[in-house]
C-alpha cells in the first residue's frame, strides 16, 4: 500500500527478540558482601542480575528502592522476573516493625523480602553446619566465620567460588535453622528469628534457572 507521496509505507517486523528474566536485588548499602557474592553467583549461572540503587540499610527504603529499580527495568513477574530484598534482622527489636512495612510493601508488588538473622554472614555458616546457638551480636559470627575463612571480613570478594561446591548442604542447612526457630516458637521475619537465614530462596531460584 502507498502513502499519498507515493512510497510504499514500510511494514515493520513484528518479531519481538525473547527477553531474558532479569533478577533484582536490593542489598544493604555499608558493605558490599551480597553484591559481590551475588555478582559473582550470577555469573557463573548465566542469570541476569540487576541491583537496586542506593546505600539504603532501613528495610522499608530498601523496599522502595526495589520497586523503583524494577519499574525503570520494566519487571514482569508473570515473564519470569523476580525481586528480593535481602535484609539483616540485626539485633534490635525496633526494626521488626520496620521489617514488618518492608515485607507488606513487597508483597502487594509480587516481590519478597529474604532476612537474615542477625546478619548475611550467617548464609555462609550454613556452608559448613547448621549450629542453632544463640549468637549475641554479630561480631561472634564473623568471629566462627573465620575458623573457615582467617581474613575474612565485610570488603572480601570471591567468597561464592570458596564456598559454592557447598552450596546444596548450604541450602539444606539454612531449612534446618529456619524449621529450628520454629521448633522454638519464633517468630519469622522478626529479631528473634535467629540464627536463620531465607538465602537459600535466591539461590534455589538460580539454581533453577541455571543453564
Amino acid at each position: 500500500m502507498k502513502n499519498p507521496r507515493g512510497y510504499a509505507k514500510k511494514v515493520r517486523n513484528s518479531f519481538t527478540r525473547e527477553r531474558r528474566p532479569v533478577i533484582v536485588i536490593a542489598a544493604e548499602g555499608k558493605n558490599k558482601t551480597e553484591y559481590q557474592y551475588f555478582r559473582d553467583f550470577g555469573r557463573d549461572v548465566e542469570r541476569q542480575i540487576v541491583f537496586a540503587d542506593g546505600n539504603y540499610t532501613d528495610p522499608v527504603q530498601m523496599a522502595g528502592a526495589l520497586i523503583k529499580k524494577c519499574e525503570q527495568r520494566d519487571w514482569q513477574r508473570e515473564n519470569g522476573d523476580r525481586a528480593y530484598c535481602l535484609i539483616d534482622s540485626d539485633t534490635d527489636d525496633k526494626k521488626d516493625i520496620q521489617i514488618a512495612k518492608a515485607d507488606r510493601k513487597l508483597r502487594a508488588q509480587g516481590m519478597q523480602l529474604l532476612v537474615s538473622g542477625p546478619c548475611f554472614e550467617i548464609w555462609y555458616l550454613c556452608h559448613y553446619h547448621a549450629n542453632a546457638r544463640q549468637y549475641h551480636n554479630v561480631e561472634e559470627i564473623i568471629s566462627e566465620l573465620r575458623h573457615f575463612h582467617p581474613a575474612y571480613d565485610k570488603s572480601t570478594e570471591g567468597m561464592y567460588a570458596a564456598t559454592k561446591e557447598r552450596l546444596q548442604t548450604a541450602i539444606q542447612n539454612a531449612e534446618k535453622l529456619r524449621a529450628a526457630c520454629m521448633d522454638r516458637g519464633y517468630q519469622p521475619h522478626t529479631v528473634d528469628f535467629c540464627p536463620s537465614t531465607e538465602i537459600d530462596v535466591l539461590a534455589k531460584e538460580l539454581m533453577r534457572q541455571e543453564r
